[in-house]
């Protein structure tokens, strides 16, 4: 089975954006649910092309829910890292805090070569 198929998983995605997601945000408690959509699903024997949005609907203390997308794109053979390096000092040097839509890196496996961003 190629690796990629876990994040089309609800389970294996809410248990690894409790672990890797989650404590981006400190206002939020759980993660009742994820709604995955792909946007392209290119999967093969071992190799892989997709791009997957996540409805991730976080949850309050006071049981209140809010919901965050979080836009995934991955490629067995180009990894994201130079991506993710630049948009992440990008962010962290307040140039892209005043976008319409605001990078927010995420962090996902390296071993899904994928690059995870908060919209």
């Amino acid at each position: 089975m190629n690796k990629i198929l876990q994040l089309f998983d609800e389970k294996f995605v809410i248990n690894l954006f409790r672990q890797k997601i989650l404590p981006y945000y400190p206002e939020f408690i759980d993660i009742k649910q994820i709604k995955i959509k792909p946007y392209k699903n290119l999967v093969w024997k071992t190799t892989y092309h997709v791009v997957l949005s996540f409805d991730t609907y976080f949850l309050k203390a006071d049981g209140e829910e809010s919901r965050v997308l979080i836009v995934c794109s991955a490629h067995n053979e180009e990894p994201r890292k130079n991506i993710y390096l630049a948009l992440k000092y990008l962010w962290t040097a307040g140039c892209l805090i005043n976008l319409l839509i605001c990078p927010n890196l995420c962090s996902i496996p390296p071993s899904l070569m994928a690059l995870s961003i908060k919209v």
